[in-house]
């Protein structure tokens, strides 16, 4: 008959195991999110960039998009400051690196 070993330092190996998989689950969830996050801000300053190449303001840009200008405030100067020829995930970067 086998004899299992439940002594503090047979189980320590299982602990560890146990403890990366929670913490690479944690990561890859982390991740996803994030990832959407960028998601969705490259496509606003896409959109933005656009309106702002056809001359569009700050406030005709967040009614056209059915926000508020505080709300879109922070991408639009970003745009303007970085400018429209700027590729998106460059100033997608720009603007998490202030926000964090």
């Amino acid at each position: 008959m086998m004899q299992l070993d439940f002594t503090w330092e047979a189980q320590i190996p299982m602990i560890r195991q146990e403890e990366r998989e929670i913490g690479y689950a944690e990561g890859k969830d982390k991740g996803k999110i994030e990832g959407k996050i960028e998601g969705k801000l490259e496509e606003l300053i896409r959109l933005i960039q656009t309106k702002v190449i056809r001359g569009k303001t700050l406030a005709q840009i967040a009614e056209e998009l059915e926000d508020t200008e505080d709300a879109i405030r922070l991408v639009y100067e970003a745009v303007q400051e970085y400018g429209v020829d700027c590729p998106a995930d460059e100033i997608c970067d720009k603007i998490l690196n202030v926000v964090n």
